[in-house]
């Protein structure tokens, strides 16, 4: 399993904790679409059905993660120019779950801060997708460029 696929399984955790976060922020009387980082913040914001969405939200998640993961194992065949432009956007699907999700985990922990004006929402946002986005890139950019580069067997 190369870090492509482990991060495609990391993504139920980070929804987890987006879950367990946002009903924590919630407890300590801090309404979740305050911030409105996460789609779980969002739709337990709009309704009462907050314990019943956070297991919709972690289904979906999980699905998501291994329909992602089956078909770049199963389907996709790095010799061919089609598949290695279906996994890029696999790999692109990927980074924006993963840097919405984790930014919504730790948007949600920072929550009170931005509340009482210590932190500016902007900035935080800014930090937390900058961060995330450039450590998950350096985490898969090897298994990427090696997945891309593949050559196939052609005859000419």
């Amino acid at each position: 399993m190369d870090s492509v696929d482990k991060a495609f399984w990391i993504l139920p955790v980070l929804g987890f904790l987006d879950a367990v976060s946002t009903l924590y922020v919630t407890s300590l009387g801090y309404h979740p679409k305050m911030l409105e980082v996460g789609f779980f913040a969002r739709l337990s914001g709009t309704s009462g059905l907050v314990y019943g969405f956070a297991v919709l939200y972690l289904l979906g998640l999980t699905a998501l993660a291994y329909a992602l993961w089956y078909v770049k194992g199963k389907w996709l065949d790095p010799r061919y120019s089609a598949d290695k432009a279906v996994f890029l956007l696999l790999v692109m699907i990927l980074c924006v779950l993963y840097v919405g999700v984790t930014a919504a985990f730790a948007g949600n922990l920072l929550l009170p801060y931005v509340a009482d004006g210590s932190i500016s929402q902007m900035t935080l946002t800014l930090v937390l997708y900058s961060s995330t986005a450039f450590s998950l890139g350096l985490y898969i950019w090897r298994d990427v460029v090696g997945w891309v580069r593949t050559e196939g067997d052609r005859k000419e």
